[in-house]
Formats: structure tokens, C-alpha cells, sequence
């Protein structure tokens, strides 16, 4: 399956020599950032170890897309763009700081058997803490989605924005197909 990601310069150059990326949220600089955010990351790493039977300390953040019966993959990048500026208001701030941080979009696929605990980025934004309950959201929403990322299920959102957060274990070379080597578009 094809995957959309914003990564770093030096973790394609990691990629290119050693042959794997392992990232370890312990030592992110979004995390470093946004350390408020911990709980979240920790709440998802938890369940894709879980769900998978794995030990890692990180993840690769990816994207896909949605609709009411299925979660489907970016054809390109001009896809995964025109997404992106769709959703920008919910993406906003991983995207103004991967604007700053010289990200790039990388292209990866991923024929292994693993679960990438997909959820809708709406909902992932509504369990970003400091939680609040904003319509259509409810406290039973809130347990609703905790569970569904701990069995890694993932449901038609009560505000379904379609845009797909993906979970990832590792970029290995065989994963790479394309990294898009110019600086991301400001979409504010």
C-alpha cells in the first residue's frame, strides 16, 4: 500500500546509508516542539505495539484518504496535494511546522502485514490534549476513538474529514519510491 509522509532531509540520507529509519518519538523534534502532544503519541504508539505484537519506540505519521466504506491511497503527489489544501485548517500547524522545518514529501509502499492504526485526522485533532468537546464531539466519542486506535479499527468519523492519518514502523529502502525535493507549498 502507498503511503504520503513529510519527512526531514537527514531521515531520507538515513534511509540511503543504512538502510532503515527507526524513529524513536523519545528523541522527535515535533514531540520537543509540541511536548504537550506526548500523551497522544504515547496513547498511539501503545496501540500499534499492541495491534501488531511489536516493541518499537516510534513512528512514521502518514497519510491516505477515506470515504464512507474504505480507506484508500493517494495516486500521486498532485493528489495528495490537492488533500492538503482541502484539509489544511486541521493540518495547519504540522504544516506550517513542517514548512520551517525544510520537510519534504516522501512517497512510500509498504507490502508487509502490519495494521497502521488508521484514523480520521479530525478525530485525531479532537483527541490532541488539552481535550474539549467541540459539536458534533461528546465524551462517549472520546472513549469511542481511545478504543478504536487500542484495537486498531478505525470508523466513520462523527465529523469525518476523509483525510487519513496512518501509523508506519520504520522507512526502510525498499519503502522508498519517491521523495519530492522541493519546499512545501504554503497553503495559508
Amino acid at each position: 500500500m502507498k503511503f504520503w509522509t513529510l519527512q526531514r532531509r537527514e531521515v531520507v540520507a538515513t534511509v540511503l546509508k543504512n538502510g532503515i529509519y527507526q524513529p524513536v518519538f523519545q528523541k522527535s523534534t515535533y514531540l520537543q516542539a509540541m511536548p504537550h502532544l506526548a500523551p497522544l503519541y504515547d496513547l498511539v504508539l501503545d496501540s500499534f505495539n499492541s495491534v501488531n505484537g511489536a516493541t518499537l519506540p516510534g513512528l512514521i505519521f502518514a497519510f491516505l484518504y477515506g470515504d464512507n466504506q474504505n480507506v484508500r491511497e493517494f495516486q500521486d503527489v498532485s493528489d495528495f496535494l490537492m488533500a492538503v489544501r482541502q484539509h489544511i485548517d486541521a493540518i495547519e500547524s504540522l504544516w506550517k511546522y513542517a514548512r520551517e522545518a525544510d520537510m519534504r514529501i516522501v512517497e512510500l509502499d509498504y507490502s508487509g502485514n502490519f495494521n497502521p492504526i488508521p484514523i480520521d485526522i479530525n478525530d485525531f485533532q479532537f483527541l490532541m490534549p488539552p481535550v474539549v468537546f467541540p459539536p458534533p464531539y461528546t465524551m462517549k466519542d472520546f472513549g469511542r476513538l481511545v478504543d478504536n486506535l487500542s484495537r486498531g479499527v478505525i470508523e466513520v468519523s462523527p465529523f469525518p474529514g476523509w483525510f487519513i492519518q496512518a501509523h508506519l514502523p520504520w522507512i526502510r529502502r525498499e519503502n522508498l519510491t519517491s521523495v519530492y525535493d522541493t519546499p512545501l507549498p504554503d497553503f495559508s
